[in-house]
């Protein structure tokens, strides 16, 4: 709430409403041929996981076949080059990605649900402090926590039920 600039940073890429330059997206190494030496390294794996607890398990996923994500290999790219995502502190987005519609889940969540910014704002405040902000990463975080994840399994079966 007393958070001033219009936008804020993190370590977590979100494929919900997102661009890139096109030399940025040419150079991502998306069959991510240094897995292996990630994988069997822990210390490497709990910086992964600042953006989630969540993404280690789907980066595995994806390396088994389990899943096919373009976004968690360009997570892993944003990890191994210690980039930043930027996001608008009011989403210009509405998610839909976990309805009955959906490509990858055939559950309805409501988690990620956002009030959308409807205003015809253009010009907006950035910090000349390229960081991710503590307080505003304990509340992006907060909606990839394992308690979180067991919350939305809970409320899924609940909706099951109906």
């Amino acid at each position: 709430a007393n958070y001033q600039y219009d936008v804020a940073f993190s370590h977590r890429f979100a494929s919900w409403g997102w661009a890139i330059w096109k030399d940025r997206w040419e150079n991502i190494d998306w069959e991510m041929k240094d897995y292996e030496s990630f994988r069997r390294n822990i210390l490497e794996k709990l910086k992964f996981s600042r953006g989630g607890s969540d993404l280690n398990r789907m980066l595995r996923r994806q390396m088994k076949g389990e899943i096919d994500s373009w976004a968690i290999r360009f997570d892993y790219h944003h990890y191994k080059y210690d980039l930043l995502d930027v996001f608008p502190t009011k989403s210009k987005v509405i998610y839909n990605g976990f309805s009955l519609g959906a490509t990858h889940t055939s559950k309805k969540c409501d988690t990620y649900d956002t009030v959308l910014d409807n205003s015809e704002k253009c010009t907006f405040l950035f910090t000349n402090d390229l960081k991710p902000e503590l307080e505003i990463i304990k509340q992006f975080y907060k909606h990839y926590s394992i308690t979180t994840r067991i919350k939305d399994k809970l409320r899924q079966l609940k909706w099951k039920k109906k």
